[in-house]
């Protein structure tokens, strides 16, 4: 009897551990608006309808998006700026496909740090949510501001923000070319022995997982820029020349990416855990096993 009152209680700190969990997601796409990028904003409407649907499936609902445009023309927006999404800043799945019909292919000076670090600094963020930063660009970084490798990793670090990054970059693994990589440590499939780090398209749509995940090269430099920051935050790299090749190739590449997506996003943590009280129906059943451990306690000493 005793050890079945103390796995409870266990069990019930572990409940009320879990209770601080993200339960819902903030993801802002941070996309490239040069010329070259029309496939990859027809991609996006799509690609977040499927994400929003998996992670609802998954257990994480109310989920808003937003959407940040970088490297337009100077009428529209150089820099990082803010697209409406529904009426605001933020906005529902549906919303967040019609905003990407607003996104422009004018531009060719494109500052991806600068653009990561507006979005963090120009969103607010609601304290209980998972933040997600998804970059797509097909250039490497041109420097338009004071932003560095080491600030932009920081300033993911301190809102607990992921970044994916979907570039031009290639990758590899044990079994040959990959469409994306994960950090390595970040085992994609926890039934298998060794680090499932490298994500393979599969012949009919689908896709596979692979050890020995690689970094191959880029155009000029997004693997050190981009690729490199992607993986030591934590998050994933996509090579988004596999997405423009389309038929099953691009397939397989959605699925991969928003099931891969919904697997990190259920497993972070939000962006301000809380340090308080648990819950009010947590504090019961936390105080309802803690009461019986008193009570066995008092009962062994009596005796």
């Amino acid at each position: 009897m005793k050890k079945i009152l103390f796995l409870t209680a266990i069990l019930i700190m572990f409940s009320a551990s879990a209770a601080f969990a993200a339960d819902t997601g903030d993801i802002i796409f941070v996309v490239d608006e040069s010329g070259s990028m029309g496939g990859e904003h027809a991609w996006i409407p799509a690609m977040v309808t499927a994400l929003d649907a998996n992670l609802i499936a998954a257990g994480v609902t109310g989920n808003q998006y937003a959407l940040v445009g970088f490297g337009a023309y100077s009428g529209h927006g150089i820099s990082g700026h803010k697209h409406t999404v529904g009426t605001g800043d933020w906005g529902n799945a549906a919303q967040m496909a019609t905003a990407a019909g607003s996104l422009v292919t004018s531009g060719s000076f494109e500052d991806g740090w600068q653009a990561i670090n507006y979005a963090l600094d120009n969103y607010s963020f609601r304290s209980t949510a998972a933040v997600n930063i998804v970059l797509i660009t097909d250039e490497d970084r041109d420097n338009g501001s004071s932003d560095t490798y080491a600030s932009t990793l920081a300033a993911l670090g301190a809102k607990n923000a992921l970044l994916n990054v979907v570039v031009d970059n290639d990758f590899g693994s044990d079994s040959g070319a990959a469409l994306g990589r994960v950090a390595d440590g970040n085992d994609l499939d926890d039934a298998t022995a060794g680090v499932q780090n490298a994500i393979l398209v599969a012949p009919d749509g689908n896709y596979n997982l692979a050890t020995g995940a690689t970094t191959g090269s880029g155009a000029g430099d997004t693997e050190t820029q981009y690729v490199a920051m992607a993986l030591e935050n934590g998050g994933a790299a996509w090579n988004l020349d596999i997405l423009r090749a389309g038929g099953n190739n691009a397939v397989s590449f959605t699925k991969a990416f928003v099931e891969i997506k919904t697997q990190e996003i259920i497993s972070q943590p939000p962006v301000d855990p809380p340090t308080g009280v648990p819950e009010p129906a947590t504090m019961f059943l936390l105080g309802t096993g803690l009461i019986g451990l008193a009570a066995l306690s008092r009962r062994k000493i009596k005796n």
